[in-house]
């Protein structure tokens, strides 16, 4: 069954275009766009809800949701957001199931616009002094777009349908983590109602359209898991058409930052090589007020935004 998945996963890993010309696909020790997108970082940017912390004993039942009402469902996760921008410092730790460990530093700044979440990112390495290495222009929602910026000044918008390749080198993260664009994904079907780490959550298979099927055909689907109290996102699982698990995301924890809860740590396995890479929020500002030229993609430049003027609680 092993071998099996692996081949899946290459059927799926090959599809993904080379770019040799740009400078993010120099190779793969270039960062590049991927996948899980550190950041889901986009921050991955979940309007998330109170979490208990509870074994899940004594939960009453989970009821059942039909496709209508869990379209209704899907449209209020897709419209949630946190009040005002926000600003989160993070730490991006790569734990492979062989090999060193790698750690970066980072920050995502967030706000929004008439098409949906906008995002900004910078890393760079533990220990190398805020050293710009990679930035990242995300503009999340129905119509997706990623820009990048390397320590050279080169930038570069990156195609929504070529966003597989890792961030950063030996990390699992990809631009397609990031952006998240199966939550947008119109042909779902509701999968049914289970405990997911104690929590009862609805699950949804999102199936991809027609452009990133030919793209990815090792995809056959991603299964979404909401929380049924809160709507909040618990984890996705990338799904070949066999049901094996390609990779697995998965929200450790959340915590409440100015009457606000947010994401804190998250997961991130590529179920084939069994590498995984965590990211942790440390610090956050919230309900905050960011100039709009910090989000424009002309504007992008390899700087370690100053961020002195925000108060940021420690997490």
């Amino acid at each position: 069954m092993i071998s099996l998945v692996a081949r899946r996963w290459n059927k799926f890993d090959q599809g993904f275009p080379s770019f040799g010309g740009l400078f993010f696909y120099i190779n793969r020790a270039v960062m590049c766009g991927c996948w899980l997108s550190l950041f889901y970082l986009s921050a991955l940017i979940l309007d998330a809800q109170p979490v208990s912390k509870g074994s899940g004993q004594g939960l009453p039942d989970i009821q059942p949701i039909d496709q209508e009402q869990g379209q209704a469902l899907i449209e209020r996760f897709r419209r949630q957001r946190l009040q005002g921008d926000f600003i989160f410092k993070f730490n991006l730790e790569h734990l492979p199931y062989r090999g060193a460990e790698k750690r970066y530093h980072g920050m995502l700044m967030g706000t929004w616009n008439e098409d949906g979440p906008l995002n900004r990112m910078v890393l760079w390495p533990e220990g190398k002094s805020r050293v710009f290495e990679v930035g990242l222009l995300i503009q999340g929602g129905e119509q997706p777009a990623v820009w990048k910026v390397d320590a050279q000044g080169q930038k570069v918008a990156i195609d929504t349908e070529q966003l597989v390749q890792p961030l950063l080198d030996d990390f699992i993260y990809t631009p397609f983590d990031i952006l998240m664009p199966f939550v947008f994904w119109q042909d779902f079907q509701y999968e049914g109602s289970r405990r997911v780490r104690s929590r009862r959550a609805h699950l949804f298979r999102m199936y991809p359209p027609e452009a990133f099927k030919q793209a990815y055909p090792g995809v056959n689907c991603v299964r979404l898991k909401l929380d049924a109290r809160y709507n909040a996102l618990l984890g996705a699982e990338v799904l070949d058409d066999i049901d094996a698990r390609l990779r697995v995301f998965t929200v450790v924890s959340f915590e409440k930052v100015d009457a606000q809860y947010i994401v804190k740590v998250i997961d991130l396995i590529d179920k084939i090589s069994r590498d995984k890479t965590r990211m942790e929020v440390v610090s956050a500002a919230v309900n905050v007020r960011i100039p709009p030229d910090m989000f424009d993609p002309d504007a992008l430049e390899p700087v370690i935004p100053d961020v002195s003027a925000y108060r940021f609680e420690s997490l």
